[in-house]
């Protein structure tokens, strides 16, 4: 049994922390440090809440790929059940490409009955950005209460210089800005 991101202060935590499993030596605990944002009311105000060094960032990564693909960029959230197998497709092929599969980690087809369970359950979303139609970067998260847990992403390798994933995150969280279902990623 493995327990993820189980908060420090929970009994279960203690527990687990002080009686290692049988089998390993050491205790079945990894700590995570975890990032959380609180949701402004919009992006200018996301913005805002950041150094002046970092919002250049942002506007330059932006620019960059805006002038160097323009109208060819599309980006799609995927949330319905029905619309599962084409949010699959997209993710599949480009994470073929990813240095993550190649590491082991990130998304695999092993996930994909977690995918699709968290589509029936409407707790799975995804984010794609298309290039001239063609699924270029990704990000998936599960939604829960007020909350998106920000879970696998990639992107081809071919536009690293691009950026997609950072941008598409920025686009992300722009429209979680204006979404009055969730006040929180993480």
């Amino acid at each position: 049994v493995r327990f993820h991101c189980l908060p420090k202060d929970s009994p279960l935590y203690e527990v687990l922390r002080r009686r290692p499993p049988l089998w390993r030596r050491d205790p079945a605990v990894e700590e995570w440090l975890r990032f959380r944002l609180r949701l402004p009311a919009s992006f200018a105000n996301f913005l805002a809440g950041r150094s002046g060094n970092t919002r250049n960032q942002i506007r330059r990564t932006r620019r960059r790929l805006e002038e160097a693909l323009g109208e060819r960029v599309q980006i799609r959230s995927y949330r319905r059940p029905e619309e599962s197998e084409k949010a699959l497709h997209a993710i599949e092929s480009i994470s073929s490409d990813t240095y993550q599969v190649r590491l082991g980690v990130g998304y695999t087809h092993r996930s994909r009955a977690g995918k699709i369970d968290g589509f029936e359950r409407g707790r799975l979303e995804v984010w794609v950005l298309y290039v001239d139609g063609e699924p270029r970067a990704f990000w998936d998260g599960i939604r829960y209460q007020d909350t998106l847990t920000i879970w696998h992403t990639g992107y081809e390798l071919a536009f690293v210089d691009l950026r997609p994933g950072t941008y598409l995150l920025l686009a992300l969280i722009e429209s979680l800005c204006h979404n009055d279902e969730i006040r929180v990623t993480d």
